[in-house]
Formats: C-alpha cells, structure tokens, sequence
C-alpha cells in the first residue's frame, strides 16, 4: 500500500509503537489524565489506520472484478463500490484534517444574528 503523503501511514504505524510502549512502562497508569490522552490518541491513529486498510481492500477488490469478465451486473456492482470507496475517502479527509492536538476538544460556539 502507497497511499503515504496525505495519510502518512507509516509515521502513525510508528506513532502506535511509540503510544503502546508508553502504556506498558512502569507508573503510566498512576497519571489518570496522562494515560487517557494517551489511550485516546492511540485509539484515534488505529481507527484511521483502519480505515485507511480497508479501503485499500476495497480497491483491491474492485481491481479483481476489472481482470474478470464484466457484465452489466459487474458493472453497478464496481460503480457503487467506487461511490462508497469516494465517499469513505471524503470522510478520512476530514478526519486526517482535523487531527491536529486540540482539533479532539470540545468547543462552544456562539452565533449572533445580525441586520441583514
């Protein structure tokens, strides 16, 4: 798989190895706070690594289907898969977007309507 750039799969892969070693030190569990930033990030990097595995089943699927005979079945079959594969990809986008440190915190946000 090389998708790397964007989704920089492999500095996350890391990252976990990092995040799991971390949880297995002496005294990680003491710090209640520390450890369920911790548990939350490393939760957070498998999910998009998931997401990220699972697409690329589904496009190498969809790649397998190309190599058979298509018919008109094969066809709507490989369109909708492509459609949900867009639509999966659209929402990473988002979710690798907004993973920056403070893009997990809640926020409060205040509209006033104005003339016009």
């Amino acid at each position: 798989m090389s998708y790397g750039g964007y989704f920089d799969i492999q500095n996350k892969k890391n990252r976990i190895v990092e995040l799991e070693n971390k949880m297995i030190e002496n005294g990680f569990w003491d710090d209640q706070e520390k450890s369920s930033l911790v548990i939350s990030e490393l939760n957070n990097l498998k999910n998009i690594i998931k997401d990220i595995d699972d697409i690329y089943k589904r496009e190498t699927d969809v790649n397998e289907m190309f190599d058979d005979s298509i018919d008109e079945d094969t066809k709507n079959l490989i369109e909708e898969e492509v459609t949900d594969i867009r639509n999966k990809l659209l929402e990473l986008d988002i979710i690798v977007l907004l993973n920056k440190e403070y893009d997990k915190d809640n926020c409060i946000l205040e509209i006033h309507s104005g003339a016009g």
